[in-house]
């Protein structure tokens, strides 16, 4: 979706922007890790060879469609802008004081913990959750997804074990996206920028409200790639 397009404004712009970014280089983690996954190379060749291809292309992509950038034709209302920022920090603060560990963590996150610890390891589809079967478990099927070995790419990266990336990182940074997903959808059926500002705001608490009534996780605690889908129903709208 070209965000750079007259009648967009600042906010959308940049709020899509922020979007498709991390789309982009989700996108190019997947079907390198895919790859590196069935050809049973190292977590380590995988972390060399995603940081190599992704600066460029995130570099070029950035520049040819002009992300984080505004069009002139774009207007600026600093309202808007200052009402999502408050969602977002609320977001981000609300996910980090709900967010529980859970036992189903060790099936998530057995993997990203043992390839963080043995880098040089092959890429394979056993769970490495320390089975008490007396052998480990061998999956495609559950194996296959890759966003914890993504977690744990950055966890290298910045030098954090990648329990703290997942547990901290990950549920602040989907606690802000829920509501600038949310404006960026409903500013597709208003021409009232404000109005879809605060209509972000309402949909949090709608939703804040159903997870605590059905008692699911308290809170914002929501996986982090949730937040894409009412930004590809704006992408579609």
């Amino acid at each position: 979706m070209n965000f750079e397009t007259k009648g967009n404004s600042a906010g959308e712009m940049l709020a899509g922007s922020i979007f498709e970014f991390f789309i982009l280089i989700f996108s190019v983690w997947t079907v390198l890790a895919h790859g590196f996954m069935l050809s049973g190379f190292s977590f380590n060749s995988l972390i060399y060879s995603y940081s190599i291809i992704v600066l460029p292309i995130s570099y070029f992509y950035i520049k040819r469609r002009r992300l984080f950038s505004t069009s002139p034709y774009a207007a600026t209302d600093y309202r808007v802008i200052a009402i999502i920022s408050f969602l977002v920090f609320s977001g981000a603060l609300l996910s980090l004081l709900s967010i529980r560990p859970d036992a189903d963590d060790a099936n998530y996150l057995s993997r990203a913990v043992y390839y963080f610890e043995h880098p040089a390891k092959p890429l394979d589809f056993e769970f490495h959750n320390h089975a008490t079967a007396g052998f480990d478990f061998r999956s495609l099927l559950l194996t296959f997804p890759v966003v914890e070995l993504f977690w744990s790419y950055f966890a290298v990266i910045f030098g954090v074990h990648p329990l703290d990336i997942y547990h901290f990182a990950v549920p602040a940074l989907g606690g802000a996206l829920i509501p600038m997903a949310w404006y960026l959808l409903i500013s597709k059926f208003t021409d009232d920028e404000r109005a879809a500002a605060l209509g972000a705001c309402r949909n949090i608490r709608l939703q804040k409200a159903i997870l605590e009534e059905t008692e699911i996780r308290p809170g914002f605690n929501v996986h982090f790639f949730k937040q894409l889908l009412p930004y590809d129903e704006a992408n579609c709208a």
